[in-house]
């Protein structure tokens, strides 16, 4: 393929077919259908990008870690299975998708989730407002703290405010704010289980900025949350579930998504291909893949994880030095079936989690069945074990076999569950989570001034600005602005 000077259209190119890669091909090839679904009219600012676009994914498959398995009347997701209602990039992109009538909440009901405290599982406390307790009657009454443990929560309102500017971790924000008590048994379960990186490492002005800006502006976190959840603050009330799918499951969402692109005349999806290097040309960008001739391209949205993106920029040694401070850890997946009648007693909420407290290896499970309706057949139980870092057996069948153990002895112990399940799945996440930890905002703020040194270079992804779906979509659609934004200053 011939350098983009000698083309009458530039070419760009993602690397990276995953929810954030997908986003941004499907936003360069429909700029103004998100303003046209939310009913604006999309005039010159929304103009199609005269150029050629060309999407690598190193698997045969598009979606990245958003997959669904549907077979007898199951759905099975392997990685995520929801998305927060509260953020609005996910839910407004699957409606432009024509995915509306799909979206599902999670079931209703209370509790909706439970945590293990001394061995019996303990129902969340009702009025958790940005993960931290606006209501002391629930929490008083949960049994989660003790008494001494209530009272220091009840005393944060008169906790001076912290004066310093320098990021401060999760755990030292939350015993400063609330006690040793309200961090060990809650939040650290809730925050490990969001994350998957120990509290103890995470970045409280990166994973959870509102209770930074509630202590900074309101001197306690508790009032200021209160005030920020006015209607008059938020813009209204926000009613409904917490959490959002899609009746046939998230991939529902990456599967409109390809679809939404597969058939464009500018587009060329190369899958199974395997980039090497991500190299400044003197015209763009030239991409190395492994068995073929080298891609030129006048500008290039890098979409995988920091660490591979920080392989593919070798040439960029101050920019590979912030991508690789970017930590990931690993996971597995365990989902299991079974019949209703196996369990000693029925089953309540959507699920619980493991504080590090209790010593398990099992971080949480989630009674899939329960939280989304339609994931089973009457009479099955579908569930998801949870299990990480240092806790993870090699790769293999025999590894397999030792995560369901697991499971088992986890379910047998936590519910009373005897049964083998009548089938079971493992799925692999390798260096997928990332850690947001300590300092997180200033490497991304180091990367961003990196990045914006090379021209027509562009990241996006989970590894910066959030972890979850509607942040993944939000991250998609700034880097395709950008990169339209660049084009459109080169050919002005």
């Amino acid at each position: 393929m011939s350098p983009p000077a000698a083309q009458h259209a530039p070419t760009v190119a993602v690397v990276g077919g995953g929810l954030a890669g997908l986003t941004v091909v499907h936003r360069l090839l429909n700029p103004g259908g998100r303003l046209a679904a939310q009913g604006v009219d999309a005039d010159g600012d929304a103009a199609p990008l005269n150029a050629r676009v060309v999407l690598l994914e190193r698997d045969d498959r598009l979606g990245g870690k958003i997959l669904t398995e549907s077979f007898d009347g199951f759905v099975v997701e392997a990685a995520a299975d929801s998305f927060l209602a509260r953020k609005p990039w996910a839910r407004a992109l699957a409606e432009e998708l024509g995915l509306g009538d799909e979206l599902v909440g999670s079931e209703p009901g209370w509790p909706r989730a439970f945590v293990r405290r001394a061995g019996a599982l303990v129902p969340f406390p009702d009025g958790l407002t940005g993960l931290v307790p606006t209501k002391m009657g629930p929490l008083w009454t949960s049994g989660i703290l003790s008494p001494l443990g209530c009272a220091r929560v009840a005393m944060e309102r008169w906790i001076p405010r912290r004066t310093s500017d320098r990021d401060e971790t999760v755990a030292s924000f939350v015993r400063r704010r609330f006690g040793s008590e309200l961090y060990e048994r809650l939040m650290q379960p809730l925050l490990g289980g969001l994350y998957g990186s120990s509290p103890e490492q995470l970045s409280i002005a990166a994973t959870f900025p509102v209770l930074v800006q509630a202590e900074r502006e309101s001197g306690s976190v508790t009032r200021g949350l209160r005030i920020q959840a006015r209607p008059e603050s938020t813009g209204g009330p926000r009613p409904g579930a917490p959490f959002l799918s899609l009746r046939g499951g998230m991939g529902r969402l990456t599967e409109a998504l390809e679809a939404s692109i597969e058939s464009a005349e500018r587009l060329q999806i190369l899958r199974g291909t395997t980039v090497e290097s991500v190299r400044r040309a003197p015209e763009g960008w030239t991409i190395d893949i492994e068995g073929r001739s080298p891609l030129f391209v006048s500008a290039v949205v890098i979409t995988t994880p920091a660490p591979l993106a920080a392989r593919l920029l070798v040439e960029h040694e101050d920019l590979v030095a912030a991508l690789r401070r970017i930590p990931f850890t690993s996971t597995s997946v365990v989902t299991a079936a079974y019949d209703s009648a196996n369990f000693p007693r029925p089953l309540e909420g959507h699920g619980y989690l493991n504080p590090l407290s209790e010593g398990r290896k099992v971080a949480g499970i989630t009674w899939s069945s329960r939280k989304f309706a339609g994931r089973a057949p009457a009479g099955r139980v579908l569930l998801r074990g949870f299990i990480r870092e240092p806790h993870l057996p090699p790769a293999g069948p025999e590894g397999d076999a030792r995560l369901l153990e697991t499971l088992a002895e986890e379910l047998r112990d936590a519910v009373g569950l005897e049964a083998a399940p009548q089938w079971w799945r493992v799925f692999r996440w390798q260096n997928s989570m990332p850690g947001y930890t300590l300092g997180h905002l200033e490497r991304v703020r180091m990367i961003e001034d990196r990045v914006e040194a090379l021209p027509g270079l562009f990241l996006a992804g989970c590894s910066y600005g959030g972890v979850g779906i509607p942040d993944t979509v939000r991250s998609g659609e700034q880097a395709a602005t950008r990169l339209m934004d660049h084009i459109a200053t080169r050919r002005a």
